[in-house]
């Protein structure tokens, strides 16, 4: 049990460390997903153009909107211009909260957890420094729980099992939330040109 609480331990601090927080590296202004932002952003800005051309005509002509329609769209717009032009730098602002939340919350696990395997131990420790234990008492415990691990072996391999299919799980989990991240970067001009249907 002890060994499988270190594999669970280890797994632990594997997945916080590795993939907890989204490397900052993925928004420099010479990455990929910077180039691949810029190049939607543009077809961002197109898309702002063409719904600036058709206000105007259908102000020119009164087909379409009218003049309320106008003046409804026109504060619109201009807000989305604006955050379609600066949503990379609030993907990044949202990616650093989320990377922050992230640490605190293995901070926060990684407290409880050793605060829980420090009592844990001090409680069996206290009980064999005692040395109010009999050897016969101490043999008999020994007996019965190696007896103990030979029953419960099925048992603790099919946990073992269980734990790596979690482990494996949650590792491709947590790649896919990396790669939706960038997925979601690379199209946020996009929607925030969504914004105005």
């Amino acid at each position: 049990l002890e060994t499988f609480a270190k594999i669970n331990t280890w797994a632990f601090k594997w997945l916080a460390n590795n993939f907890l927080n989204i490397d900052a590296g993925l928004f420099d202004s010479n990455s990929g997903t910077h180039t691949a932002w810029e190049k939607m952003r543009d077809i961002a800005n197109i898309a702002f153009v063409l719904a600036f051309l058709i206000l105007i005509y259908s102000q020119i002509t009164g087909m379409g909107a009218g003049s309320y329609g106008w003046k409804r769209m026109l504060p619109r717009l201009i807000i989305a211009a604006i955050l379609v032009n600066s949503s990379y730098y609030i993907c990044q602002l949202m990616v650093d909260v989320s990377n922050i939340l992230g640490f605190s919350l293995k901070e926060f696990l990684s407290g409880i957890s050793a605060d829980l395997f420090k009592n844990t131990n001090n409680q069996y420790a206290s009980a064999f420094e005692s040395g109010n234990a009999l050897p016969l008492q101490v043999l008999t415990a020994g007996i019965i729980g190696s007896a103990a691990v030979w029953l419960l072996l099925p048992i603790l391999g099919s946990v073992l099992l269980s734990v790596l299919a979690v482990l494996l799980v949650t590792i491709v989990i947590l790649l896919l939330r990396k790669a939706l991240v960038v997925l979601l970067i690379f199209i946020s001009p996009l929607a925030f040109v969504a914004y105005l249907l």
